[in-house]
């Protein structure tokens, strides 16, 4: 699986980065992400999101992606909080 991280777009009206979650993701976190298609950008392969305090969503692409795969991508964001404990 060849993929790369999304481009967020600049949001003028709330002055701030955004990506399309299509309505999965509800709070704003620094471990939204997106993976697309290395050869297709539009297509999102995997995405991870928060949706409330302490709660995430991912949803994956199992065409791309093993459910085991797409939750370790998704738990190497807390990485560096892991380590505070």
């Amino acid at each position: 699986m060849d993929g790369s991280l999304a481009l967020a777009f600049f949001q003028t009206q709330q002055q701030c980065w955004c990506l399309d979650f299509g309505g999965r993701v509800k709070q704003a976190s620094v471990k939204n992400m997106q993976l697309v298609g290395k050869d297709d950008p539009d297509e999102i392969i995997l995405q991870f999101g928060k949706v409330e305090q302490d709660v995430f969503t991912m949803d994956f692409k199992p065409k791309y992606l093993s459910p085991k795969q797409a939750f370790s991508v998704c738990l190497s964001s807390f990485d560096s909080k892991l380590s505070c404990f």
